[in-house]
């Protein structure tokens, strides 16, 4: 970002705005993320605003500092215009300059002239960048806090599928993914749910994103059931439905970890947008092997060891 040729006059200051990206900064990006020094940045690109048809005076000691750390004057010094070519417009971050505003700062960027409400607004008004086909930056932003609903305290058959359900899914992962020795078995409904809320997630897989969502349904008697207990679920591995080409998928990879659907019940906002698809890097295999799989899944279900259920799975699919 700099300022533009002024040999090449463009018709209008709009076109200004927009040939020099600073358009871009302030109404597409920077002022959708709150960050502590987002006054700082606001206070430099209105100054490089107002360079364009003259030159302002230096007015405030916080925007003076704020050049400094960018070496401003040197810049205009030697080639005659200044660049933020450091200025990173996805994550709104600009290194060199004060990472947190000042209160001088703070009072002179705001109409607000309370400090301690310009602070409480500015805790509370945080926009989370989510990519819908992607993963969610700071699922812990977007997720408000999953607590336990006694309602959900039943021995009906939906409680015992989703308890067998959870069981199961996990001890079909890789042990590379996890960051525990042993897979998680819950032993009652309420422990089923927790393991899948955002916290108990990070601390389970190595690496794990989160995709969001806005989707939900009920129906019939069962289906209902299930329903009040996966609507307070906080994540849910986004799997793959079978066709008739393919057989589905129960874990998907993303960027090499394992990538998560979150409960839109649960969001701090009202809706997800859509954002622009990124690349995906190839990874680890995060599925178990169909040995492991069989093994654990019969010493589950019909109590026989582990290392003599792999054994026997093993000698049959040699066989």
């Amino acid at each position: 970002m700099s300022f533009p040729d002024p040999t090449q006059a463009p018709s209008s200051f709009g076109d200004y705005l927009k040939s020099m990206g600073l358009h871009f900064a302030q109404t597409g990006r920077l002022n959708h993320i709150t960050k502590a020094n987002l006054d700082n940045k606001d206070a430099v690109n209105s100054l490089m605003m107002r360079h364009i048809p003259y030159s302002p005076a230096l007015q405030t000691d916080y925007l003076k500092d704020t050049l400094r750390d960018l070496h401003f004057k040197k810049k205009i010094d030697k080639f005659g215009t200044f660049f933020l070519h450091d200025l990173d417009l996805e994550k709104a971050f600009l290194p060199d300059i004060a990472q947190a505003d000042t209160d001088e700062c703070l009072l002179a960027m705001s109409h607000v002239k309370s400090l301690k409400q310009i602070r409480e607004k500015r805790a509370t008004v945080t926009t989370v960048a989510v990519n819908e086909e992607g993963p969610m930056e700071h699922p812990k932003l977007l997720m408000s806090k999953w607590a336990w609903d006694h309602k959900c305290a039943t021995r009906s058959t939906a409680g015992r599928l989703l308890l067998q359900f959870t069981t199961d899914y996990f001890l079909m992962l890789s042990m590379e993914v996890m960051n525990d020795v042993h897979l998680p078995k819950p032993k009652d409904l309420k422990g089923a749910m927790e393991l899948w809320i955002v916290p108990s997630l990070m601390a389970l897989l190595k690496d794990v994103s989160f995709k969001p969502s806005n989707h939900e349904d009920d129906v019939s008697s069962l289906l209902r059931a299930l329903g009040r207990i996966f609507g307070r679920i906080q994540c849910l591995p986004n799997a793959v439905t079978c066709t008739q080409r393919s057989c589905g998928r129960l874990w998907e990879q993303s960027d090499g970890g394992i990538r998560m659907l979150t409960n839109p019940v649960f969001y701090k906002i009202e809706i997800v947008g859509k954002a622009k698809r990124k690349g995906t890097a190839q990874g680890k295999q995060v599925k178990a092997g169909k040995v492991i799989i069989k093994a654990r899944l019969d010493e589950q279900h019909r109590n026989i060891p582990f290392n003599e259920g792999r054994l026997k799975a093993r000698q049959v699919k040699k066989a």
